[in-house]
């Protein structure tokens, strides 16, 4: 996305991404997008349980979901996903940082534009169907929500990071607008491509912290391992699956999409639903 199209990002000044102390284990999870129901059987694969619909979810052994953002948008069921989310963060059995997605969508309803894109002008829909006192409370908690989020998170002593578009080692725990704008929007090169998409940099590419960096944003056919980063958004939206990294055990466990929620404009060749992202390495230019 060209820079001058991207949305005031939040200030998270005060919320710290260096959360070190907080060693897990953690089932990292990627972009949900409103597919609730592959959310919950997600969660309960991990071994996630609640005793009622409206209690958080909870891990026995005391495991922590992280969220790599993008909760909201494209898909079916947004409202229900996000409060899941919510409940969890709130009773501390997961953490979460915010997606681009999220911060459009706030940026939407704050300016109360329909020039929107079509899958958050999906997500507004389903909002403006709660009842009236209802959806007041539902934009109030989760505008908090998402401004009490850090722009990335720093784990288990360094040794793991999460954040939604991935995050290059200069900008590894600072919380500076440059720092968020690249871990909620990603790098891009600020050109387009043929389809009017913008053209992102394979950060990963160039990458070689120490730290293991998990994030999302980009849809791809299967968890994509670059070093020592992963992708796990395996486009659960676009009829791919929803995909979760074990840590420390590095292991990734994924539960299939009911079915194709979303159709974007183009298509990767594999016969779901997945959009293709152009991606250019991070020394080139177009």
């Amino acid at each position: 996305m060209p820079r001058s199209k991207i949305p005031r990002v939040p200030s998270t000044a005060g919320v710290a991404c260096d959360r070190r102390e907080a060693s897990g284990p953690f089932d990292v999870i990627g972009d949900v997008h409103g597919c609730a129901a592959e959310l919950v059987a997600l969660l309960e694969r991990l071994g996630y349980r609640r005793p009622s619909a409206r209690a958080p979810f909870r891990h026995p052994a005391g495991r922590r979901a992280v969220f790599v953002g993008d909760l909201v948008d494209r898909g079916p069921h947004i409202v229900r996903a996000t409060r899941i989310v919510m409940r969890m963060s709130e009773a501390g059995s997961a953490l979460c940082v915010p997606g681009n997605h999220e911060v459009n969508l706030l940026d939407a309803v704050r300016r109360r534009t329909r020039a929107a894109s079509p899958g958050t002008l999906r997500t507004m829909r389903q909002i403006e169907a709660l009842p009236k006192a209802g959806r007041r409370r539902f934009l109030t908690q989760l505008e908090r929500f998402v401004r009490g989020l850090s722009s990335h998170l720093v784990l288990d002593g360094g040794r793991l990071v999460v954040s939604h578009a991935g995050i290059p080692s200069e900008h590894l725990g600072r919380d500076t607008e440059t720092a968020r704008r690249v871990a909620i929007f990603g790098q891009t090169t600020g050109g387009t491509d043929r389809f009017g998409l913008p053209v992102r940099v394979n950060w990963a590419a160039g990458y070689r912290g120490e730290a293991l960096v998990v994030y999302g944003h980009t849809p791809v056919g299967a968890p994509e391992w670059i070093g020592n980063t992963v992708n796990i958004d395996t486009g659960c939206v676009y009829g791919g699956r929803l995909t979760a990294l074990r840590y420390p055990e590095r292991t990734l466990v994924s539960v299939p999409a009911r079915r194709v929620h979303y159709r974007p404009r183009r298509a990767l060749p594999s016969g779901i639903g997945l959009r293709a992202s152009t991606r250019v390495q991070p020394d080139e230019r177009i």
